[in-house]
C-alpha cells in the first residue's frame, strides 16, 4: 500500500470539501495550486476524466470525495488514481489503496473508521453546510475524536477564514476542511444566481 499523504506537508493546511456538482477539476486544481488539497466531487461524475483534467492543471495532490451509498461500479477504481479518497455517509470502508480519509459526525463513527483502517478522519461539526452528519459543535467533536483515535484528525464545520483555520489547528487538527467558502470562486460550478444570492446575504 502506498504511503499515506502527509497533510502537514501542504503549504496551506486546508482541504477543500467535495461539493456535489460544484467542485469539479477546475476548483480542485485551483485549491491544490494554492497550496491546499483540492477535492473533486465524485458522485455521478466522470471520475477518471476529472482526475486527468486536474492533473493537466497541477502536479500537486488531488482528492476525490465519494458518498458511500452512491458509489457506482468503477468509481473506486477510478478514484484510486487520486492521491486521496474522502468517504462519507455510510459504514466506513476502504475503497482503494491510496490515502483514505473518512468524514465522521460522531466519536463512534470515527472509532469505526479507525478500526476499518482509515488513514485519517474528519470531525464534522453541526456548523457544516451541505450534507451534515455532525450533531455537536465542531471544536467539541474534534476534541473528543482526537481523544478516541490514534490517527490524524481534520476538522470541518463553519470554517470560513484564517482565524477559523488557526482555531482548529490550535485545537490539534492536522488541517481544516472548508466547503461553502469556495462556492463563490471563479472555478466553482455553482450557478451564478446562487453565487449572487450568497453575496447578497446578510
Amino acid at each position: 500500500m502506498p504511503a499515506a499523504l502527509d497533510l502537514r506537508s501542504l503549504d496551506a493546511p486546508i482541504v477543500q470539501a467535495g461539493m456535489g456538482a460544484v467542485s469539479r477539476h477546475e476548483l480542485a486544481a485551483a485549491v491544490s495550486v494554492a497550496g491546499g488539497l483540492g477535492t473533486i466531487a465524485g458522485v455521478r461524475a466522470p471520475i477518471a476524466a476529472e482526475i486527468a483534467a486536474a492533473r493537466r492543471l497541477t502536479g500537486r495532490p488531488i482528492a476525490v470525495n465519494l458518498l458511500l451509498p452512491f458509489v457506482r461500479p468503477g468509481d473506486a477504481e477510478a478514484a484510486a488514481a487520486a492521491d486521496a479518497i474522502v468517504t462519507f455517509w455510510g459504514p466506513p470502508r476502504r475503497l482503494a489503496a491510496n490515502t483514505w480519509i473518512h468524514q465522521c459526525g460522531s466519536v463512534d463513527e470515527a472509532k469505526a473508521a479507525a478500526a476499518a483502517g482509515a488513514d485519517m478522519v474528519i470531525a464534522q461539526g453541526v456548523e457544516a453546510g451541505g450534507h451534515v452528519r455532525g450533531s455537536m459543535p465542531m471544536l467539541e467533536l474534534l476534541e473528543r475524536v482526537r481523544a478516541a483515535v490514534k490517527i490524524p484528525v481534520l476538522a470541518a464545520g463553519g470554517i470560513i477564514d484564517a482565524e477559523g483555520v488557526r482555531a482548529v489547528l490550535d485545537a490539534g487538527a492536522v488541517a481544516a476542511v472548508a466547503g461553502t467558502r469556495f462556492l463563490l470562486s471563479d472555478e466553482s460550478h455553482a450557478h451564478p444566481d446562487y453565487k449572487q444570492r450568497c453575496l447578497d446575504a446578510s
